[in-house]
């Protein structure tokens, strides 16, 4: 199914996730050399630390790719995704679930979602790669995610600012 993205970036970041796969496992971050990866690849990734955390498991930002600071203003890195993102319109609540599946379903999400904003006439639309990560091959415990944002304007989005936003593609990948 990773010929249903569109978006170049995201698929060169699949298919090189997909090369570090060996047959029946989830490839390890070690497995992941940011060298091998195309330089046009580097300002969308991200890598996500899976932490189990007094029963619950928790998301923290490891890596983010300059893109992520040029759209939003600023930079998540080393802060959880519960501290950062808004709780607002249930979009914490909607990452949560995304990065969820990706652990306990042990596969690859493709996503699209469109944000507006009550400042911003224009949505910010989002393409999101999410895959996991596995030091054993089994039991995920990082996230390589790509994202790409496509605004009409050049300035900076305010995450507080999300006024709606709406899931426009969703599917797993193989």
């Amino acid at each position: 199914m990773a010929t249903a993205i569109a978006d170049p970036i995201l698929q060169a970041i699949y298919d090189y996730w997909a090369s570090k796969r060996a047959p029946g496992a989830i490839p390890s971050r070690a497995a992941i050399d940011p060298v091998e990866l195309p330089l046009k690849t580097w300002p969308y990734i991200m890598l996500i630390d899976v932490i189990e955390d007094e029963g619950r498991i928790r998301y923290r930002y490891r890596r983010v790719g300059g893109d992520f600071d040029t759209t939003f203003g600023w930079d998540p890195t080393g802060r959880y995704f519960d501290e950062v993102l808004p709780n607002r319109n249930a979009y914490l609540e909607y990452v949560a679930r995304l990065y969820s599946q990706v652990v306990f379903g042990k596969l690859g999400l493709y996503s699209e979602t469109i944000f507006k904003s009550a400042d911003v006439s224009v949505p910010l639309h989002i393409r999101r790669l999410t895959l996991p990560l596995a030091q054993d091959g089994r039991k995920v415990d990082m996230i390589l995610a790509g994202h790409r944002f496509e605004r009409s304007k050049p300035r900076t989005f305010d995450l507080s600012d999300v006024g709606s936003f709406e899931e426009v593609k969703f599917f797993a990948l193989e």
